[in-house]
């Protein structure tokens, strides 16, 4: 059973670790140095790199001993659903 208010504590440890650097169209996760991101493609980009990556359930285990793959999964999608919220905002200023 998925424990949801630690998940969210994860995530939002993770969110609060993760640097973007909206010129340069970087994101310095504390997973993974550089991902590189264009505002049109930001979805499709967190889709592929942070659903199932294997950086962000090494750094899961390793940090926070999560080893469920369906709690690694929630925090994927809500690490994903967090930063391309954040990203858009920033877009529309």
């Amino acid at each position: 059973m998925l424990d949801k208010e630690f998940l969210d504590k994860v995530v939002n440890q993770i969110v609060s670790e993760t640097r973007i650097d909206y010129d340069k169209e970087e994101i310095y996760t504390p997973y993974f140095p550089i991902i590189h991101f264009t505002h049109r493609r930001t979805i499709l980009l967190f889709s592929i790199l942070f659903s199932s990556s294997p950086y962000l359930s090494s750094h899961c285990k390793d940090v926070y001993g999560i080893k469920d793959d369906q709690e690694i999964e929630y925090i994927s999608t809500k690490y994903m659903e967090e930063i391309t919220t954040i990203i858009e905002k920033k877009e529309l200023c």
